[in-house]
């Protein structure tokens, strides 16, 4: 999921403040019961929303709660003649036709909508098609009292805060995984020269006391016999550095190894994903800012620095 904001755009775009505001209103009220305020409270964002691919799964979940605030209130919220008022079953029509109508505005005709508001739009349809009906032949139509239904809202827990969306195709993801798999990459390339350093250094190391170990005790690392004290505690010293160097140079063999295999990897599946990911975010035409790569060079440190708004 990835956190996302609201692009943005040529004209005044809600704010957080203002999306977060009527959707806890419409909320509150869907809550205390109170259906139509809560089916006016989550219109009004969607009309604050912008019919575009940033927005399409925000709106496209405010719809559902719309439409399904707007049967509930015909089920649960009589009218003061106490029977169920099929205008609220009409505003959602009218509600779901304005979306549709800016729906295909933006995505054409031939782009469906998605089955989920297809779902609900038939069930709102269906339900004010029976109540005409009822009115037509006089039928009495009293409030619902079965249990309210749990609000559906297109497969998404209804105290979700509406998020707004980045188009799925634009590229971002294989962006972010690339420059990791990168960063990864230039990470075993430090592997590699860390250990090519390092070997010889312990090599080094180890030869020199060695060498001095073995003319303060030709039979060295033999039991030494015939000397001081003093040279004795010296070539313990010495045994443990070798004992070190010994270590280090294990070490940075390993580091080598996994650093000459891991790098070319690691820095080829990044630059593959990168040049994907790059290609699709300039060919989608909803993308709503520039994504830019830089190398990032430091002490003890060597990677990529992206930059761009997600």
């Amino acid at each position: 999921m990835l956190i996302a904001a609201i692009p943005a755009t040529s004209h005044a775009a809600p704010t957080q403040g203002q999306i977060e505001q009527l959707y806890n209103e419409g909320d509150t009220k869907n809550s205390a019961g109170d259906f139509k305020g809560a089916a006016d409270a989550w219109g009004r964002l969607l009309v604050l929303l912008p019919e575009e691919q940033a927005n399409l799964a925000t709106r496209e979940n405010l719809l559902l709660n719309i439409l399904d605030a707007y049967l509930n209130a015909y089920l649960r919220m009589p009218g003061p003649d106490g029977k169920k008022d099929i205008e609220h079953l009409r505003e959602g029509k009218t509600t779901f036709e304005l979306y549709l109508k800016q729906y295909r505005a933006v995505y054409g005709s031939g782009r469906a909508i998605s089955a989920a508001v297809q779902q609900k739009a038939d069930e709102l349809n269906a339900a004010l098609a029976k109540a005409e009906d009822e009115l037509k032949g006089g039928g009495a139509t009293k409030p619902d009292t079965t249990p309210d239904p749990k609000p559906d809202n297109g497969g998404t827990k209804p105290d979700q805060q509406p998020v707004v969306l980045q188009s799925e195709n634009n590229g971002i993801g294989l962006i972010v995984g690339g420059s990791i798999t990168a960063a990864l990459g230039f990470g075993a390339l430090g592997m590699l020269i860390a250990g090519a350093v390092g070997a010889p250094r312990a090599e080094t190391d180890y030869e020199l006391a060695q060498a001095e170990a073995t003319m303060l005790c030709p039979s060295f690392p033999n039991t030494c016999s015939g000397i001081s004290a003093q040279d004795q505690a010296r070539i313990d010293t010495l045994q443990n550095d070798l004992d070190d160097a010994d270590r280090r140079g294990k070490t940075a063999n390993a580091l080598t190894i996994a650093g000459a295999v891991l790098t070319p990897v690691l820095l080829g599946a990044g630059a593959a994903m990168l040049a994907i990911g790059i290609k699709r975010n300039r060919a989608s035409h909803n993308a709503r800012s520039p994504v830019s790569l830089a190398p990032a060079l430091g002490r003890g440190f060597a990677g990529l620095s992206l930059s761009g708004r997600f």
